[in-house]
C-alpha cells in the first residue's frame, strides 16, 4: 500500500472512531438525564441496629440495649508502654505484667476489656485524660442490660460481645430483635418482644427453687407455673441460674434450661398420665380393686422375675386411691390388662416422646420406646414413671388436658411481637392440639388428685384453707450412668399441682435431681415449695380463697 492510501485510511480509521465515541457519549447523556429525573436511593447501609427490647407479659422491662465501652489499645500511638501497661492492669483482670505482654505482643488494634459499664468507663475516660496516657481509649459501642439480673437468665439469654443471641429467647428470635440493616435508614430497629413470663410468679418460683437448692442439695431444680386456661407459661425456672449482666463468670450447668432441655424419668408423677390413659380406654372388664403387699412379682417367662414394689403396703386399694397413696403395685397390674400398642399410642397423645415446640433452643424431644422393643416388664413399669423420659415442660404441658375437659393446649412462651411502627406482627392465640381424653376421664383424675391433697395422700402438706388442690408427687429412682442399672441413691423429686383443682388457673410443677441433703421424697421437697409459692399468691392477690 503506497503511503498516500496509507494516510488516507489512517484519517478513515480515526473520524469512525470519533463518531461511535460520540454515539457512546450521547447515550450515555441521555441515561444519566433519564436517571436524574427518576427519585434516588442512598443505598448506604444502616449506621447502627438498634437490638428490640424483651418485656415481661404486664410491660416490665426484662432486656434492653444500652451504651457500652471497650478499653483498647493501638500499638503505634503507645509512647510510654510501663503507662500503658499500669492503666491497662488498673482498669482489666490483668497484672501489669501480663498487661504488658499483650501489648507487647500485638500489632495495630488491640482489646483490653470489653462490655466496661458506663459508670466505670467515666472513671476510666477521666484517668486517661488527666495522665494523658497515649494509645489507649474508650470505644463506643452497644450492649445488653438485664435490670432482674438473674431472673429467667437461661429463658430471656443474653448477647455475646459480638452482640449475638447466646442463649434462650435472645439466641431464638435473633432475626427479630436485631434484624438485618435496612439499606435506606440511618438506624434500623429490631423488634420488641413480650413473653408470656409475669415477674412476680417468676420470682415467686425461682426463690422456692433457690430455697431446695440450698436445703436439699440436689444436682438441679427445674420449675414451672403454666396457666391452665391458655397453656402461656408465667415463669419457667432452672437452678443454679446466673446473672445475665455478668454471663462470662457463670459455668455450663448454670446456662443450662433443665425444665426445657433435661430428660429424665418422671417416676410416680406420670401415674396421672397412665392412669388416665388406661381409664380413657375402657376399664369395664378390668379389676376394681387390687391389693398391695408392698412387694410384686412380676413374671418375665423363661423362669425370670421382677419385683415392684411399693413404700409401704397400701393393702385395698382402688383407682383413686392410686393416685392419693402412690401405689406402684396396683398401676403396674392394672397397666397389664391393656392392649400395649393403645396404651403407647395414648400415652404419646399427651406429648411425650415430641418436643413441644415452644422455640426455645436444645428442647428436648424426650424419649420412649416404640411397643414393638419393650420387654414384658415394660408396660407396668412405664406405668409408673419408669423406662422412659420426660422434661418439666412436657409434664406441665401435658397437664393441660386434666384442666381442660381432655383438650391438650398447645404452650406458650411468646405473648406478642411489635415491629419499630408499633404494628404487632405476632399475638398469641390460645391453641387446642387434640382431644387427648374424655372430659370425665380428666375430670376423675383430677378428684384422684385432690384426695392426694387431703388426710392421708402423698401430698397432703399442700392443704391450703379455702383453695382446693388437686396435686401428684413422685420420687423416681433413676439410673446410675456409670452402671446402666437404678441406683440406690439417685432420686429425682417432684410434685405436680393444679390450682385450685375446679377451673385450674395455675398448673405447677417443680423437680429436684438427685437431692444428697435432708430427704429424697417429693412429699418431703416439692411440695412445701409449691406450698410456699401458694400462700405468697395468696398474700399477693394472685390467688383468692374460694370459701
Amino acid at each position: 500500500m503506497r503511503t498516500s492510501e496509507k494516510h488516507i485510511f489512517y484519517r478513515l480509521f480515526l473520524l469512525l472512531t470519533a463518531a461511535a465515541a460520540l454515539t457512546i457519549l450521547g447515550l450515555y447523556v441521555h441515561a444519566a438525564l433519564s436517571v436524574s429525573e427518576a427519585p434516588r436511593y442512598s443505598l448506604a447501609v444502616s449506621e447502627r441496629v438498634v437490638r428490640g427490647s424483651i418485656y415481661d407479659r404486664e410491660h416490665r422491662l426484662l432486656a434492653a440495649e444500652v451504651p457500652v465501652y471497650s478499653l483498647t489499645a493501638w500499638k503505634p500511638d503507645i509512647r510510654n508502654m510501663d503507662a500503658a501497661a499500669e492503666t491497662a492492669a488498673m482498669f482489666s483482670s490483668y497484672s501489669a505484667d501480663e498487661a504488658r505482654s499483650l501489648l507487647e505482643s500485638r500489632q495495630g488494634f488491640i482489646y483490653i476489656r470489653r462490655a466496661v459499664p458506663h459508670s466505670e468507663a467515666m472513671e476510666i475516660q477521666e484517668h486517661l485524660s488527666r495522665h494523658r496516657i497515649a494509645g489507649l481509649s474508650l470505644e463506643k459501642s452497644y450492649g445488653r442490660v438485664y435490670p432482674y439480673h438473674d431472673l429467667a437468665a437461661q429463658t430471656i439469654g443474653f448477647i455475646n460481645v459480638d452482640r449475638q443471641g447466646a442463649l434462650g429467647i435472645e439466641q431464638a428470635w435473633e432475626e427479630h430483635l436485631y434484624p438485618l440493616p435496612d439499606p435506606f435508614s440511618q438506624i434500623t430497629f429490631g423488634s420488641d418482644i413480650t413473653l408470656t413470663l409475669s415477674v412476680p410468679f417468676q420470682a415467686m418460683l425461682d426463690d422456692a427453687a433457690a430455697e431446695v437448692y440450698a436445703h436439699h442439695r440436689p444436682d438441679s431444680v427445674s420449675g414451672i407455673i403454666m396457666d391452665g386456661k391458655t397453656g402461656d407459661i408465667l415463669a419457667l425456672t432452672s437452678y443454679p441460674a446466673f446473672n445475665a449482666n455478668t454471663y462470662q463468670l457463670s459455668t455450663p450447668q448454670q446456662r443450662t434450661n433443665y425444665p426445657v432441655t433435661a430428660m429424665y424419668e418422671p417416676g410416680s408423677v406420670f401415674k396421672v398420665f397412665s392412669l388416665a390413659s388406661i381409664l380413657d380406654e375402657g376399664s369395664e372388664s378390668y379389676p376394681r380393686t387390687f391389693h398391695c403387699t408392698g412387694t410384686y412379682t412380676l413374671a418375665l417367662g423363661e423362669g425370670r422375675t421382677a419385683v415392684i414394689r411399693c413404700v409401704t403396703p397400701h393393702g385395698t386399694v382402688n383407682y383413686d386411691d392410686i393416685i392419693k397413696y402412690s401405689c406402684n403395685i396396683a398401676i403396674a397390674q392394672v397397666a397389664m390388662h391393656m392392649d400395649s400398642r393403645e396404651f403407647y399410642e395414648k400415652i404419646t397423645s399427651f406429648g411425650f416422646g415430641r418436643r413441644t415446640g415452644i422455640g426455645l433452643p436444645g428442647e428436648s424431644p424426650g424419649s420412649i420406646a416404640l411397643p414393638e422393643a419393650w420387654s414384658l416388664r415394660s408396660k407396668p413399669t412405664i406405668a409408673f414413671g419408669q423406662e422412659l423420659g420426660t422434661t418439666a415442660l412436657q409434664i406441665a404441658s401435658a397437664a393441660t388436658a386434666l384442666v381442660n375437659g381432655g383438650v391438650l393446649l398447645e404452650p406458650h412462651l411468646i405473648l406478642e411481637v411489635t415491629s419499630a411502627s408499633g404494628e404487632v406482627t405476632y399475638r398469641r392465640e390460645r391453641s387446642e392440639l387434640r382431644q387427648v381424653i374424655s372430659s370425665d376421664t380428666a375430670d376423675r383424675l383430677i378428684f384422684a388428685m385432690e384426695t392426694a391433697v387431703g388426710r392421708g395422700g402423698t401430698a397432703n402438706r399442700l392443704h391450703t384453707v379455702g383453695i382446693p388442690i388437686a396435686a401428684k408427687t413422685g420420687t423416681a429412682q433413676l439410673l446410675d450412668p456409670a452402671t446402666g442399672l437404678y441406683s440406690q441413691d439417685r432420686y429425682l423429686a417432684s410434685t405436680l399441682a393444679l390450682i385450685p383443682a375446679a377451673d385450674t388457673t395455675y398448673i405447677i410443677y417443680l423437680a429436684a435431681d438427685y437431692p444428697k441433703a435432708g430427704t429424697i421424697y417429693g412429699a418431703n421437697i416439692a411440695v412445701p415449695a409449691i406450698k410456699q409459692i401458694v400462700d405468697r399468691a395468696l398474700v399477693s392477690g394472685y390467688l383468692s380463697p374460694l370459701w
